[in-house]
């Protein structure tokens, strides 16, 4: 896909940086749609509940000592860390995601240890993610609705 014809045209130019950067991915294959990429994180994180889904337990946690701080100063303690195989467009990586329990507007959180590993450019201007291997750039669309989507 060329640069030009993956910029949406259907949305103000003013507004589009507002937008959160949601995309669709794989967990251990499984769908799973609303994963939030976030230059802000560090870590990466994920749902005690979609963990369930995923169908690991507790035992297959590394245990943490990470206590999390939101934007506001909330703080909350992981669970722990659990490894698990995330593909997006045609990048398949294994990463750390720290395990909470509390309720999230996403399925997982994807912060810059996965957008380094991947060698990710995420754009929230424009509502999509460059990936760089070294030789060469591919570009992934954001969904354009991420909470319509059948996935997990």
């Amino acid at each position: 896909m060329a640069f030009n014809e993956a910029i949406p045209k259907d949305e103000p130019n003013k507004y589009r940086h507002l937008k959160p950067l949601y995309i669709s991915a794989h967990m251990e294959g499984v769908p799973v749609s609303k994963v939030f990429v976030d230059y802000g994180a560090t870590i990466n994180i994920l749902p005690y509940s979609l963990m369930k889904k995923l169908d690991k337990s507790k035992e297959d946690l590394i245990p943490s000592d990470v206590v999390m701080s939101s934007f506001v100063g909330d703080k909350s303690k992981t669970i722990g860390v659990l490894p698990l195989k995330i593909t997006v467009a045609d990048q398949t990586r294994v990463a750390a995601f720290y395990v909470v329990e509390s309720s999230m507007d996403y399925n997982i959180l994807l912060g810059r240890d996965w957008i380094h590993q991947s060698g990710c450019i995420p754009s929230s201007l424009f509502q999509l993610l460059f990936f760089w291997d070294g030789q060469r750039v591919s570009i992934h669309p954001a969904d354009k609705k991420p909470f319509e989507t059948n996935a997990v």
